[in-house]
């Protein structure tokens, strides 16, 4: 009996060693509130004086008006203000470091919800830039990434901060309304790291560019896509071009389409609803894409006498429609070729289509791609007028 008691009290014992021993564990983010600083939104570009290495700017909601100084913006703006602080580093962890050295709170990156690219990091590729953002444990994969579009990424948010107060609140705003228009999709973290994984897909970020409206006022603009080959910058697609994108991709859920009656008056429609196919075929050693788009729409306002409603009034309309949405489509697909990239994401298609053509085409991917026979074929149909179909007597004699 005093054996096994002897047993149990050694195991009991190696119990206790295993519970209470263990590794000094590192509790610098266990911290009070008030002694920690959430970076709202991050700014990364190419150092001025030396562009091989890496500025870090990061956004802080600010005290007494928002700048170091604590100065008024000028701006007229009541709302939450923006403070800036910046580090120069070989990489993004150094930069980081130096600025949580410098800075009196500590500085976490898990309520950034947004990462901006300045144009000169972006046209020297994107990997040594976003590798810190893809690794770190604290940053959210679903935050948005941008590129800034003529400008260092930390100038944008300097200036338009200054005039307009937080940046990514103003951000955030703006980036809901996008899906109202369909001429861009937020790109997030994680699509960035899965288009830089994939070598065959062109990658396209959306772009933000600054709009002077007037003394110290300045306003942004999400316009488009940003293009990159083989990681780089090398062209921004216009509104046009970025929403026919949109169609290869099915990311379109609204947005205006402007169109005449028979007597040229105007009238204005907008899509409720958009499908679009994609079959992509490898013959004679050529691609051949087919793009069936179906679109349908609701009368948004018409300056027309007529009842548009009435079959020769109708088709017209209809007509303009499929021939709008197509102009848009095969805009995307000349902005493609001209930059040779697959900016239509027509190599996942394909690869889905046709997975053992594609380990025989797909190291030549690009090159097919640009010489590619496009065919479109739109339909669409106006499906409401809301509560009327003959025009208002604006206009009527």
């Amino acid at each position: 009996m005093n054996r096994w008691k002897r047993i149990l009290a050694v195991f009991l014992l190696l119990c206790l060693m295993v519970c209470f021993a263990g590794c000094k564990r590192n509790d610098n983010n266990r911290r009070e509130i008030n002694s920690i600083d959430f970076v709202r939104m991050v700014a990364i570009d190419a150092a001025q004086d030396e562009p091989e290495r890496m500025e870090v700017t990061l956004e802080l909601q600010g005290e007494d008006g928002g700048n170091d100084n604590g100065e008024d913006s000028g701006g007229g703006q009541t709302g939450e203000q923006s403070k800036l602080i910046s580090a120069t580093g070989e990489s993004f962890s150094e930069a980081f470091l130096q600025l949580q050295t410098e800075h009196g709170k500590l500085l976490n990156l898990a309520h950034s919800d947004y990462f901006l690219i300045g144009e000169e990091a972006a046209g020297r590729g994107l990997t040594p830039y976003v590798d810190f953002i893809s690794r770190n444990n604290q940053i959210q994969f679903s935050a948005d990434v941008f590129i800034v579009k003529g400008m260092r990424a930390a100038d944008f948010m300097s200036r338009f901060g200054e005039a307009n107060g937080m940046v990514s609140s103003q951000l955030k705003n703006m980036a809901e309304k996008t899906r109202d228009l369909s001429y861009i999709t937020n790109t997030s973290v994680i699509q960035v790291m899965g288009m830089l994984d994939n070598a065959s897909h062109g990658m396209k970020i959306p772009y933000l560019e600054l709009k002077e409206k007037g003394e110290k006022q300045v306003d942004m603009e999400m316009s488009g896509y940003a293009l990159f080959r083989d990681t780089a910058l090398v062209d921004y697609a216009d509104t046009e071009a970025s929403r026919g994108m949109n169609f290869f991709s099915g990311e379109v859920y609204s947005g205006l389409i402007p169109v005449q009656d028979t007597e040229g008056e105007a009238v204005v429609t907008r899509i409720s609803d958009a499908k679009t196919k994609v079959k992509v075929r490898y013959e004679q050693n050529e691609l051949r894409v087919q793009v069936k788009a179906e679109i349908h729409t609701t009368l948004e306002e018409t300056h027309s006498k007529k009842n548009l409603f009435l079959p020769e009034e109708y088709d017209v309309l209809m007509g303009q429609q499929n021939q709008y949405v197509e102009n848009l489509i095969l805009r995307a697909v000349q902005e493609s070729k001209e930059n040779q990239i697959d900016a239509l994401s027509l190599a996942d298609s394909f690869r889905m289509q046709h997975p053992v053509i594609w380990e025989d085409i797909k190291e030549n991917w690009t090159q097919r791609l640009t010489g590619a026979r496009f065919e479109v074929n739109v339909s669409s149909k106006m499906d409401r007028s809301y509560d009327y179909e003959e025009a208002n007597r604006y206009g009527q004699s």
